[in-house]
């Protein structure tokens, strides 16, 4: 599901910037996807609703109608995505890489390669980490991966 909403998210992004994320949602949702239950398509629909502006609320009926344990898939999944499209922020794929690991006791790292400077990207990306530390319950520091040059 988080593949087909990294594929998705931005389905409606030619209709315009503004609420794309929205449009991209009731599109995936209109759609006829007979690979993906009906479950299924409508967590789809809700990461791409949430990879950019609000992050999931029960004050947003879709998301609220979900059973819990789907809440928690959504927040999850939609996390990463957050990230995911932060790192792509100039839509450049400058980002080759990226490696995570714990550094300490509900402390994450994301060590991102790529060329260039990768500004704009590791911005993107520290904008968007707020609702992967929430859903996961960690702080995530997110740098550029060491140079190998001496």
């Amino acid at each position: 599901m988080l593949l087909a909403a990294g594929v998705v998210h931005d389905v409606a992004f030619s209709m315009g910037r503004a609420q794309h994320h929205k449009r991209s949602r009731d599109l995936i949702l209109a759609a006829r996807l007979p690979e993906y239950t009906a479950r299924e398509q409508g967590i789809v629909a809700q990461l791409a609703r949430y990879h950019r502006k609000a992050e999931p609320s029960e004050r947003h009926k879709l998301y609220k109608d979900l059973p819990p344990e789907d809440r928690a898939l959504v927040s999850r999944l939609a996390a990463i995505l957050r990230l995911a499209d932060g790192l792509d922020r100039p839509h450049q794929s400058a980002v080759e890489a990226v490696e995570a690991r714990q550094t300490g006791p509900g402390e994450w790292e994301l060590r991102v390669t790529g060329s260039g400077p990768l500004t704009y990207e590791l911005w993107g990306a520290r904008r968007k980490a707020g609702l992967f530390e929430k859903a996961f319950g960690v702080r995530l520091r997110i740098r550029p991966a060491p140079s190998d040059s001496p």
